[in-house]
């Protein structure tokens, strides 16, 4: 589960005198518990990194030679999970296709059903177009 991944790891931190990775992941933890709850599935910890990282970003469009951001946001991106290239999205919408998918939201429906959290959505919907063009 990856909120034991990240209580662990975090332990690691502090334990190696890794302050900042300790100190990310405590936040990571901290705004999980925070709805009072002790366990967690990976989709809940998953939306809370995205949001994270996203935030992030948004901060270095402010800043964007700020090095302890950036090296947040590289570190906390190794606990999502490897994102869709393009041509696989694109396989993902042609099997769909195939399948008798023929609409927008029924080709975002499969795809968040089959491959949710694991590729862009602007991405998608621009690569979802694209094929119903064609």
């Amino acid at each position: 589960m990856l909120y034991e991944t990240i209580k662990k790891d975090m332990m690691t931190a502090r334990k190696n005198k890794e302050s900042d990775k300790a100190s990310w992941l405590s936040t990571l933890m901290g705004e999980l518990q925070r709805g009072g709850g002790k366990e967690f599935d990976d989709a809940q910890v998953l939306t809370l990194l995205k949001k994270n990282v996203q935030t992030l970003k948004e901060n270095l469009k402010v800043s964007p030679n700020h090095e302890p951001t950036q090296k947040e946001i590289e570190f906390l991106s190794t606990y999502l999970p490897q994102q869709m290239s393009d041509d696989e999205i694109r396989s993902a919408v042609q099997a769909l296709i195939s399948e008798g998918a023929d609409s927008i939201k029924a080709l975002m429906s499969g795809m968040q059903a089959r491959h949710s959290g694991l590729y862009d959505g602007r991405s998608a919907a621009t690569i979802i177009k694209e094929e119903l063009a064609k």
